[in-house]
């Protein structure tokens, strides 16, 4: 039986999406949730910030998505993690050691980090391969991309 796969980011707009994207074009049974959706959120020069269920998928990632050889996702639409998709999925990704904590504080389960130093080259690396600064945030999602491809090849599902 092929395994359910769930990638769990912060606001489920940009990095989540694309791993779903990028898993399921492989054939993987994939979904995707944000850890912080529907929470409100202190951020530095602001006030605060809230990631809100059903929003759209973050309006540059089309731009990344073409740049990266992928398909934009489409009908996407922002959810939070819940206990019931932990418990639906085989695997539950976590995309960054912030959001393994967080799951693991508020969710019963076992989580692995999406993206270990072993499966991703650092930003040095991708920026000597690919001459893109790390000043422009889009070439940074970009190089984000680029990692969730790598994984999305090594990960033996």
């Amino acid at each position: 039986m092929a395994k359910k796969l769930l990638i769990v980011c912060l606001g489920n707009t940009r990095r989540s999406p694309l791993a779903e994207e990028i898993l399921s074009a492989r054939g993987v049974t994939v979904d995707s949730a944000g850890i912080d959706v529907d929470l409100e959120i202190a951020i530095e020069d602001e006030e605060s910030f809230k990631y809100a269920s059903g929003s759209d998928i973050s309006n540059i990632l089309d731009d990344i998505c073409t740049s990266l050889g992928v398909t934009t996702p489409t009908g996407h639409s922002t959810k939070a993690v819940t206990q019931e998709l932990i418990d639906w999925a085989d695997v539950v990704y976590g995309m960054n050691d912030e959001i393994l904590t967080k799951l693991n504080d508020r969710f019963e389960g076992e989580f692995t980090k999406f993206d270990s130093e072993s499966d991703i080259p650092n930003w040095e690396k991708y920026e000597e391969e690919t001459e893109e600064s790390n000043d422009d945030p889009l070439a940074w999602i970009k190089a984000e991309g680029e990692h969730i491809k790598r994984i999305a090849e090594l990960i033996e599902i």
